[in-house]
This record gives structure tokens, C-alpha cells and sequence, in this order.
């Protein structure tokens, strides 16, 4: 998991289940197949002791802010909205202090609740 260059996504390197395509690893961004009602998760781990703040974003508006302090801290952000065919979710830093998301222990989740 790395922040892409010259971007406010954060860019999850390893996709592990992607059914109808509705994530793009290339973009970092979560795009709605449909209208509906969208169910979305991000959890991360500290490292190096230091503090951050991460978003999840839908069409450039936080839906929810998760904070994470120190190395052996975690730190969540769910949110549960709707939206059009067409709109984008996504994982965007708010806060960094330094490097702050750790491989395995980093995930991003989306999914379609109700039409």
C-alpha cells in the first residue's frame, strides 16, 4: 500500500477479489456500477510511531474520517452511502505525519448493499 504521486489517493497494490470490476487498482478508485446504496471499509495500521488521518471520499466528499496513533494502534473509517452509476469512492489521506500504512494489515473494502 503506497499514496500515489501527485494524487489524494491512496493506491492498494494487491486487489484480492474485484467482482464486477467496479475497482480500478490503476486509479485507486471504486466506481458505482449502478444506483444504489454502497457499503464502504478502510482499516490501517501505524508505523514508526507516528500519527495519521485517512478519508474515505465519494465524488470529493468525505464520507468518514478514521485516525490512526502509533505503531501498535489501528485505526477504521466505514461509511455506509448512496450513490449513482457512475460516482467514485476512494481511500485519500487527510493527515500524514510520515509513512503510516503497512502492507498486510492495510484493506479497502466496497460493495453494492441495495439496489
Amino acid at each position: 500500500v503506497q499514496r500515489v504521486n501527485g494524487s489524494n489517493h491512496v493506491q492498494f497494490e494487491n486487489v484480492l477479489y474485484n467482482a464486477g470490476s467496479a475497482y480500478n487498482s490503476t486509479t485507486s478508485t471504486f466506481t458505482a456500477p449502478v444506483n444504489g446504496t454502497y457499503v464502504f471499509y478502510f482499516h490501517t495500521r501505524g508505523n514508526g510511531g507516528n500519527h495519521a488521518s485517512h478519508t474515505i471520499k465519494v465524488n470529493d466528499v468525505i464520507v468518514c474520517l478514521g485516525h490512526v496513533h502509533n505503531q501498535a494502534n489501528t485505526g477504521t473509517c466505514a461509511a455506509t452511502v448512496h450513490m449513482d452509476a457512475g460516482q467514485e469512492a476512494w481511500v485519500a489521506p487527510y493527515h500524514v505525519i510520515s509513512h503510516y500504512f503497512t502492507g498486510k494489515t492495510t484493506s479497502f473494502t466496497g460493495f453494492l448493499l441495495s439496489k
